[in-house]
């Protein structure tokens, strides 16, 4: 497999901090950071967790044992590397598992999601990869799977009596209207409400005779759920009263939940099911307190870097100053060198220096003044850099955004983003001194 050399030039370097879907098998996967080497014994990898559960159920399957399907939730803050880490989760059991990706984004309208609707789009994505191994036809043929296609296509009006007749590619079609037509969205959820078992039983059709096919069980991987969430409407619709129809398909299943969602006990439907695992930023200091390094973060960000670029383009006080800033964010890291590299190289120097990053740094807090500068954020991110706790619901919107990150020791820990604390000093003590010239 081709690799990708570190780079050696500023201007190849700021290419290398673009950001990259990583993939297994592909030249940028040389640029992964795998945390095994380095966590403690403290810090279980959610993706070794997750890995053992499903080889160690599929051996047991293998041995004739009834067992119930694995159920995974993994929840992880933005930055964390949530789609890089499921990649790896299919590789590494890809020998035990048919492993299918379901890609919400191409199924469905992101705008307008609900529970209902994906479950439509993991239908779609079985059903492909049964016609991809050229089965479609005996998929059709079966008898169990009839009745629920014909009683599925009574309840969509929008489909022609020309289109009925294409047995599963039903779901095909249908897949090709609901990101446009609000219709067919519309009578697909009330079909699934009041009949969810005909639409489990055609995707449970579909799987069994792709396990026959493929002589193995059926993963599914549901990677775009977390993206999908834009406002409150969208998190009730998606994570609420229907999200346990997403696991009632007879298969393994992994899919993300968005990070405030695990923290918010008001979701009870998404707590109530399956098993969570949680991706943390990378913990850089040994404690809450002491301010000491936590040696083994800093030494997994010093090779985030040094795979996409070699260590002598960067001052060493520089460097440092970057992953401080990073707060353990894989991907904050990746944009703070991106914009450091560009400076270094538009000054025409031949290194980064703490300039280059102070000048990133400016640029990436811009964005978060803008969200987090009111008087009420500022309060409460200022309680809890003191108590470096974390209140929900009150504070579930700082961490989408990274305006609050969270680390892992012996239990759970939160800090305001390094990015942010000498801005909220500053309007801390601005806050202060009015209130003094008002007393």
């Amino acid at each position: 497999m081709e690799q990708r050399a570190p780079a050696t030039t500023l201007v190849d370097a700021v290419r290398a901090f673009e950001p990259f879907d990583l993939r297994p098998g592909t030249p940028e996967w040389s640029y992964y950071v795998t945390l095994d080497d380095y966590l403690g014994p403290e810090v279980r990898h959610a993706t070794l967790r997750m890995a053992r559960t499903l080889t160690n159920w599929a051996a047991g399957r293998s041995s004739g044992r009834e067992i119930e399907r694995p159920k995974l939730k993994l929840s992880g803050h933005k930055g964390t590397g949530k789609s890089t880490e499921l990649r790896r989760l299919a590789d590494k059991v890809s020998a035990q598992f048919e492993v299918i990706t379901c890609p919400l984004f191409d199924t469905l309208n992101i705008d307008d999601v609900d529970a209902r609707d994906a479950l439509f789009a993991v239908g779609v994505a079985v059903v492909d990869r049964v016609r991809n191994h050229g089965a479609l036809a005996s998929l059709d043929r079966d008898p169990d799977a009839k009745a629920a296609l014909a009683l599925l296509r009574g309840g969509l009006p929008q489909v022609s009596v020309a289109e009925a007749s294409v047995g599963f590619d039903l779901f095909k079609l249908v897949s090709a209207r609901l990101r446009f037509d609000q219709g067919t969205r519309d009578s697909l959820r009330q079909f699934v409400s009041e009949r969810p078992a005909h639409v489990v039983g055609l995707v449970d059709v579909a799987i069994k005779l792709l396990e026959g096919i493929v002589e193995r069980p059926v993963l599914l991987v549901l990677d775009d759920l977390d993206r999908v969430v834009h406002n409150a409407a969208h998190r009730d619709r998606l994570f609420g009263v229907d999200f346990p129809l997403l696991f009632r398909p007879r298969s393994a299943m992994v899919l993300t939940v968005p990070m405030d969602l695990h923290h918010d006990p008001s979701f009870t439907e998404l707590h109530a099911v399956g098993r969570n695992h949680v991706l943390r930023h990378v913990k850089l200091w040994k404690d809450r307190r002491s301010g000491e390094r936590y040696a083994p973060g800093w030494t997994i960000l010093r090779t985030f870097v040094a795979r996409r670029a070699a260590p002598a383009l960067f001052a060493p006080a520089a460097l440092d100053e970057a992953i401080g800033l990073s707060g353990g964010s894989f991907e904050q890291l990746r944009r703070l060198m991106y914009e450091a590299c560009d400076s270094a190289d538009a000054r025409g120097s031949g290194t980064v220096e703490r300039v280059d990053v102070g000048i990133a740094a400016r640029e990436l807090r811009a964005d978060l003044v803008r969200l987090f500068g009111a008087q009420r954020h500022i309060e409460a991110l200022e309680r809890v850099r003191r108590d470096r706790t974390f209140q929900p619901p009150a504070d579930l919107e700082y961490l989408p955004m990274l305006a609050v990150m969270e680390y892992e020791n012996d239990n759970p820990w939160y800090d305001v983003n390094p990015l942010l604390v000498e801005y909220l000093a500053e309007r801390v003590s601005e806050l202060r001194a009015r209130a003094d010239e008002h007393r």
